[in-house]
Parts: structure tokens; C-alpha cells; sequence
């Protein structure tokens, strides 16, 4: 398969903070671009955001995955429980 190069031009700032949020994630800038590009082309569209959780989301997702919180057989408990 040939390759291209992209070159895009953007504020210092902006790529420098960019970056660490894609590292946060485990992506490089580059690798961010390519997922981009390969779902514009999937999809013939702008994908949807893809959202890094925070912190309270990361917590109550653990707080289940240990067995935590509520949980209800129907939606119907689980509106009485909130008193609906």
C-alpha cells in the first residue's frame, strides 16, 4: 500500500495540549489523525465524539464492576426507587 504525508498547520497551544490528551488516552497526534480519516471514510461522515470519561464516571464505573451501587430487575423498581 503507497503512503502519503499530511501536514497541518495549528497554534503551538493547541497541539501541545492535543498531544497530552491523546496520550492520556494512548494515542500519538498521528495515530488520532489516521482513526479520524479511516471513520470519515467508513462512515462518509464526521464520526461521533469519542469521549474520555472523568473522574466521577471512571469511580462509579469501577464502584459496578466491583458489585457496587444499585441494581433493579425492571425499570419499573428502579423508578420507585427514585420515587417516580
Amino acid at each position: 500500500m503507497a503512503t502519503t504525508a499530511l501536514v497541518v498547520t495549528m497554534d503551538e497551544s493547541l497541539d501541545r495540549e492535543a498531544s497530552a490528551v491523546l496520550a492520556g488516552i494512548g494515542f500519538t497526534v498521528d495515530q488520532a489523525v489516521k482513526l479520524l480519516l479511516t471513520q470519515v471514510v467508513k462512515e462518509k461522515c464526521l464520526p461521533p465524539s469519542l469521549h474520555v470519561p472523568n473522574q466521577d464516571t471512571i469511580d462509579a464505573m469501577q464502584e459496578l464492576k466491583d458489585g457496587g451501587g444499585e441494581q433493579f430487575a425492571n425499570v419499573e423498581d428502579m423508578l420507585a426507587s427514585l420515587g417516580i
